[in-house]
């Protein structure tokens, strides 16, 4: 049986019964069914699920969850690769000009840095991250991510997380894919970001998945 709304009153009553969740299960239902051996979220997102007593509960009978990260990484990442490219060439500045007076602010030009050998630091380095890696290598930019366990087939340096503040003062963009769960609250602090290059050289960008 499937289950494809928390919140609907009917779903919520099959939770009991079903063997396979499918949608946005309440987490605290799927504990409670001595049943449910698989639930597969429709999100990349997982956070509800991120908890150590819902991981416990769900590891002790053996079910497992899975989630939908493959269905989001090419929107996720064309959105992230719009993001650094607009900000990078000014577009946000551009587009206030052509709503005002329409002018050609010649001094907006000088500030404009080229793509072609800035720095990107990506926090996570799941499917998301993964396909924006593949977006923005043609860029030649210099790429880098933060994990917390190498797996050693990272096509881009891996630094750990004791390093992250040593190479945040030389990032051009800092990209947030971090799944958003207890360990990850925080984890970008205004101590960090003020490590950062000074405005507008450097940007911040987050896809923490939810």
């Amino acid at each position: 049986m499937l289950i494809f709304d928390a919140c609907d009153v009917e779903a919520r009553a099959a939770l009991k019964t079903a063997e396979i969740a499918f949608g946005a299960p309440d987490p605290q239902g799927v504990c409670e069914s001595a049943n449910v051996r698989w639930v597969h979220l429709n999100t990349a997102g997982y956070t509800g699920f991120d908890q150590q007593n819902i991981r416990a509960n769900l590891a002790q009978r053996g079910a497992i969850v899975t989630n939908s990260s493959d269905v989001y990484a090419e929107p996720c990442a064309q959105h992230l690769l719009a993001m650094i490219t607009s900000l990078a060439r000014g577009l946000p500045a551009a587009l206030e000009d052509q709503r005002g007076d329409r002018s050609w602010r010649r001094s907006l030009r000088p500030t404009l840095p080229l793509l072609t050998n800035q720095s990107v630091l990506i926090l996570g380095f799941g499917t998301i991250a993964r396909r924006l890696v593949e977006l923005l290598r043609p860029l030649e930019m210099n790429l880098m991510a933060v994990r917390r366990q190498v797996s050693g087939d990272e096509p881009i340096r891996i630094i750990t997380v004791s390093e992250l503040d040593e190479f945040l003062p030389t990032v051009d963009h800092l990209v947030n894919t971090l799944p958003a769960n207890e360990t990850s609250e925080g984890f970008v602090s205004a101590a960090r970001l003020a490590r950062l290059k000074p405005e507008p050289l450097s940007t911040t960008l987050g896809a923490a998945r939810r």
